[in-house]
Parts: structure tokens; C-alpha cells; sequence
């Protein structure tokens, strides 16, 4: 965490203007899933990891990162892609609509396991941040399959298009 807090807390925070260029129609996706992944992440970097320091010193931070990081990756390269091409380049469609079947849980998972680490220093700060933290808890495991299947409808209807254009190609 001492290496990465920082630009992680800071990067993820500018994460939050992807619900903006949903809203304003910049980009094309449901502004849901989009307002869910950006508020649960900013809520992990701040309401969890910059505020009760026994949270960093998890392995979940790693796992968390590591997560993030090639989720991030691969996304931005989509989109890159998207703009220079007109078109996904085809490793990094299939990267993108195929690495989140690991890394979805993987993060989310990590997300939920900071949090659990840092209760007891929450409790002791302040009891109504503790009782948010046990409710944010409660909620996770509501909204993971709700985000998850989204994305498995998403990765169906890519991969679908995809076979079918490489099958007109072969013809």
C-alpha cells in the first residue's frame, strides 16, 4: 500500500467520471452497472483502505490491485482500440469479454475481505462507520451476481457477433 495507495486511491477517484460520460451519453452502457463498480471502488479506496490502516496490510490488497490493474489494462485498450481502429482489435476483445470471469470475483472478493479487516479499527473509530461497513458487507454479496451477470449477457452477445463474423470471413 505505501508504494501504490496513493495512485491507486487517485486513479480510481477519476474512475468516477465514467458515470458522467454515461449520463451524457459519451458512452453506450447502462448507467447502473457503471454507478455500482465506480462507487463500490471509490468507496474501497477511501471509506475502506484510506481510512483504517489494518486493511493495507492484507494479502487482499494485492489480489485487489493485481485485479484492478489488468481489469483497467484491458478496458483502456478497448476502448483505444475502439477509437484508432473503429473496431476492438481482436485480442483484446476476446481479453476483454473473457479476464473478467477471473478477475470480477477476484476483485470483488478483495474488496469485501479489506472491509472485513478493517471493522474492528472501525468500530473503534466511530460506530455508525462500522454499522455502514457491515451494511456495505451484507450488500455485496446482493449486488456481485446482479454486476456479474450483466457482464455475462455483455460477453455472450460479443462473443456471439465475433464467431459469427470469423465464420463469414472463413465462407
Amino acid at each position: 500500500y505505501t508504494a501504490l495507495g496513493a495512485f491507486l486511491t487517485y486513479a480510481t477517484t477519476f474512475t468516477c467520471l465514467e458515470v458522467l460520460h454515461v449520463a451524457l451519453g459519451l458512452v453506450k452502457t447502462s448507467i447502473g452497472p457503471t454507478f455500482t463498480q465506480a462507487f463500490g471502488r471509490t468507496w474501497t479506496v477511501w471509506g475502506v483502505l484510506y481510512t483504517l490502516s489494518t486493511s493495507r496490510s492484507s494479502f487482499a490488497f494485492t489480489g485487489l490491485a493485481l485485479a484492478w490493474s489488468i481489469s483497467e489494462v484491458v478496458r483502456y485498450s478497448f476502448y483505444v482500440s475502439n477509437l484508432i481502429y473503429g473496431k476492438p482489435l481482436g485480442f483484446v476483445q476476446w481479453a476483454r469479454y473473457n479476464l473478467f470471469i477471473v478477475l470480477y470475483p477476484l476483485g470483488a472478493g478483495c474488496e469485501w475481505w479489506l472491509m472485513w479487516r478493517g471493522l474492528g479499527e472501525a468500530r473503534e473509530w466511530w460506530g455508525l462507520y462500522a454499522g455502514w461497513m457491515v451494511f456495505s458487507m451484507a450488500v455485496y454479496p446482493l449486488l456481485f451476481p446482479g454486476q456479474y451477470w450483466y457482464m455475462v449477457k455483455q460477453r455472450r452477445k460479443v462473443m456471439k457477433a465475433r464467431r459469427e463474423e470469423v465464420e463469414r470471413k472463413g465462407q
